[in-house]
């Protein structure tokens, strides 16, 4: 068994399918959410930021309109569609979803809760974590 950390923190096996990986986090999510969005202060978000790898917040923190984004990379274009297309069933799972624009090579999500005025919400945090697991697991294994 081969276990391989992500940029968020934590380990995930390889010798389980992706689909696998997915509904155990999706899972967790469930598991730890009331189903109520709740905001999350600056500080929570500053924190996640110094952990993560390359998610930014756009808009200014002053305001209440701000979202979480980051661009992934991929060898092609069809590795981009894939990733956009299991970023989408994960957000279905949800019923939280992400903006996604696709280009030939790189994929950028930004998220933020329609129901919090456009805020980022626990949910959004725990998204992008969801995401970072979801490409280091098709990069990895180059689906």
């Amino acid at each position: 068994m081969k276990n391989v950390s992500y940029a968020s923190g934590g380990l995930i096996s390889t010798n389980i399918s992706t689909g696998d990986i997915i509904k155990q986090n999706l899972l967790r999510v469930y598991d730890n959410s009331t189903n109520k969005y709740q905001a999350v202060e600056n500080d929570t978000i500053g924190d996640y930021l110094t952990k993560s790898d390359g998610w930014l917040v756009l808009g200014d923190r002053s305001e209440e309109s701000q979202s979480l984004s980051k661009v992934f990379y991929f060898e092609s274009f069809p590795v981009s569609i894939k990733f956009s297309y299991l970023v989408s069933e994960i957000a279905q799972m949800l019923n939280h979803y992400p903006i996604i624009h696709i280009d030939w090579d790189k994929v950028t999500i930004e998220l933020h809760t329609w129901a919090l005025n456009n805020s980022i919400s626990d949910f959004d945090l725990r998204s992008a974590i969801l995401t970072d697991q979801l490409y280091d697991f098709v990069v990895k294994d180059d689906l």
